[in-house]
């Protein structure tokens, strides 16, 4: 089953994948995410479902729907079972710690390969949301949108 999940994010200067800290930044990051498949089971445990995959589809209005037919867009995987994110930047394989409580989701340290590659400003970009630190999501079927001071990042 496919659905759309959009992610809407106020941006930051993404740090290298390597995982170092992020440099705050004014412009505006709007990513949409379409889901590659995903288990809607209800556990009332948790706000969203406790997996999910998603393709990242645009970051500030550039697309990134031609990626994905070629294999490079940015996934994610969230595994709330196993406090997990996983996926690609595009280009280089990730997993992280995250959390959900209450209305507040965390991504912990990212560790991931380190190769370069021609989509390594995306995954930059993409890295850098995951590795803010504590933000707030409204999810609802179908859509997912992460914020910082009640701005989305």
């Amino acid at each position: 089953m496919r659905l759309l999940f959009s992610i809407s994010f106020f941006a930051i200067l993404f740090s290298a994948c390597t995982g170092s800290s992020p440099s705050a930044s004014s412009e505006t990051e709007n990513p949409t995410l379409k889901a590659d498949s995903a288990e809607t089971y209800y556990n009332p445990d948790y706000k969203m479902p406790p997996k999910t995959s998603w393709v990242l589809l645009r970051i500030n209005g550039q697309e990134f729907a031609h990626a994905k037919l070629r294999g490079e867009g940015p996934t994610m995987e969230i595994d709330l079972t196993e406090g997990k994110v996983r996926g690609t930047g595009g280009c280089n394989r990730y997993n992280a710690p995250v959390t959900i409580e209450g209305d507040k989701i965390n991504f912990g340290q990212i560790m991931s390969t380190k190769v370069n590659c021609p989509s390594i400003g995306v995954e930059q970009r993409f890295f850098g949301v995951l590795n803010f630190g504590l933000l707030t999501y409204e999810w609802s079927p179908g859509r997912l949108v992460i914020q910082r001071d009640a701005r989305a990042v």
